[in-house]
């Protein structure tokens, strides 16, 4: 993965790793891992991509800040508007 467009951001970037977002969210790392697999039934395509921090397979992941709390906002509106995921009721 190639993110060219963090490179000329004005903004400090800053990278969560897999603990620090499974924290942020209150969610465990499985459902995480859910959110990110299409085979999964929780599969969430809002969720934020992954970056890879090594380029070895299997190796570190993280993703950026902002996208983790943009997604947490989105999710408290969604609940306030009375909306939940898919396969929740």
């Amino acid at each position: 993965m190639h993110n060219s467009h963090l490179k000329n951001s004005p903004v400090k970037v800053r990278v969560l790793r897999m603990k620090s977002v499974s924290e942020r969210t209150g969610l465990s790392r499985t459902t995480l891992y859910n959110l990110m697999d299409p085979k999964s039934k929780y599969y969430d395509p809002s969720f934020p991509q992954r970056i890879r921090l090594t380029s070895r397979v299997g190796g570190a992941i993280g993703f950026i800040e902002h996208e983790i709390d943009e997604w947490i906002a989105s999710k408290t509106t969604d609940a306030s508007l009375g909306q939940l995921p898919p396969g929740r009721s």
